[in-house]
């Protein structure tokens, strides 16, 4: 939860810190628009966004010279990316990563390759000082020299040659390999003039009580189409709404940045418009994490005696794969596919299976689910 903090500040106290737009949008302004997010103004007037309080704070001790300004505003401004950690100030893990990197003055990730050396660069609290950020995150971050020994990397210096957010994005730039193209023909020069129109989704997943998801575990789909998570999709020119699947054991967040929070974006032509939406992991007295604990699955028969019948819902034999269970009570069992069976007793009739399972009685359950399923016979 302790990431949520950088929402939360944004929803109460720290609106009274944020100043309200009173000149036209420059470079280095810090802007916000009806939603949490804050936004980092480039020079030639382009915006990266900042995923939490963690890499903010990087950067800036407090939210004073954030200003809020209109969504109508804020979307002039294209989206270009993600405003990294700035160099030197910690260390910097993904979620699933193990591997812990310092930062370096092109925006790059240098691994650190023992505990001493992470000791010798950060101190002895090196481990408390270091970053969790999600995997889509982690890997928008370009590649540097492995660190394994003194005279390799310094923080100071590293940070010291990062004055600015302006001076580590065109460090990235130049810094990027430059891959070989064929010269283009007349038409592609045309073609290639115009910037494509494109959604950029960046979720967060947080596991602060223990939980193991990660970004990609969720599915996105923007019309129909599966999009995978910080890699973008090209779209037409209008109004789009994103869609994202079932992550058990997680709160989700409303959608913020460029979407409303049901999902709903509206993308210029040759434009882009990203759009955030936050995973926290449920906590759970004895799991930890409620991601982490066993599904459960309710088997509810429901019996309608119109015509004289006398059974009632113990009577119904129901099953879950092998195992017989009765009617109304919710069975702990392990994450997997499973297909539900009923015996039919003479003298009624059986409807399809219904709530959480399909008409044919199968259901997915994955380790944080709740489910129920029902089935009802008429005599």
């Amino acid at each position: 939860m302790k990431k949520l903090l950088f929402f939360v500040l944004f929803a109460s106290l720290s609106f009274s810190a944020i100043r309200p737009a009173e000149a036209a949008i420059s470079y280095g302004d810090l802007v916000k628009g009806s939603d949490a997010t804050i936004y980092y103004v480039t020079s030639d007037l382009h915006r990266v966004a900042f995923l939490d309080e963690a890499s903010y704070r990087t950067w800036y001790t407090d939210f004073s010279a954030v200003r809020s300004v209109s969504d109508a505003d804020l979307a002039k401004l294209p989206f270009v990316g993600i405003a990294p950690f700035r160099p030197g100030i910690r260390p910097i893990k993904g979620a699933s990563d193990s591997r812990v990197y310092g930062v370096d003055r092109n925006g790059a990730l240098r691994w650190l390759s023992t505990e001493a050396v992470a000791r010798m660069i950060f101190g002895d609290d090196w481990s408390g000082k270091v970053a969790v950020v999600p995997d889509a995150t982690l890997a928008s971050y370009g590649r540097g020299a492995d660190v394994t020994g003194p005279n390799q990397y310094w923080w100071k210096v590293e940070r010291d040659a990062s004055p600015n957010l302006q001076e580590v994005n065109l460090r990235r730039l130049a810094s990027a390999p430059i891959v070989a193209q064929p010269k283009p023909t007349p038409a592609a020069t045309l073609a290639s003039a115009a910037a494509p129109t494109r959604i950029i989704i960046l979720p967060t997943v947080i596991n602060d009580n223990g939980g193991g998801a990660k970004e990609g575990d969720v599915d996105y789909l923007i019309g129909g189409a599966l999009v995978m998570p910080q890699d973008g999709i090209n779209v037409l020119p209008g109004t789009h709404t994103i869609y994202h699947g079932e992550l058990p054991g997680y709160e989700i967040s409303a959608w913020s940045g460029d979407c409303t929070p049901d999902g709903v974006v509206t993308v210029p032509a040759n434009e882009t418009r990203a759009c955030f939406i936050t995973f926290n992991d449920i906590p759970d007295a004895i799991y930890g994490a409620k991601s982490n604990r066993p599904p459960t699955l309710t088997v509810i028969a429901q019996v309608r005696n119109t015509h004289g019948g006398q059974l009632t819902d113990r009577d119904i034999k129901l099953f879950i794969g092998s195992m017989q269970v009765a009617s109304g009570q919710a069975s702990t069992i392990a994450a997997d596919d499973y297909t539900l069976f009923r015996v039919v007793p003479p003298g009624y009739t059986a409807t399809v299976w219904g709530r959480d399972c399909t008409a044919q009685g199968t259901i997915a359950l994955r380790n944080g689910d709740e489910k129920t399923c029902l089935i009802t016979f008429n005599d």
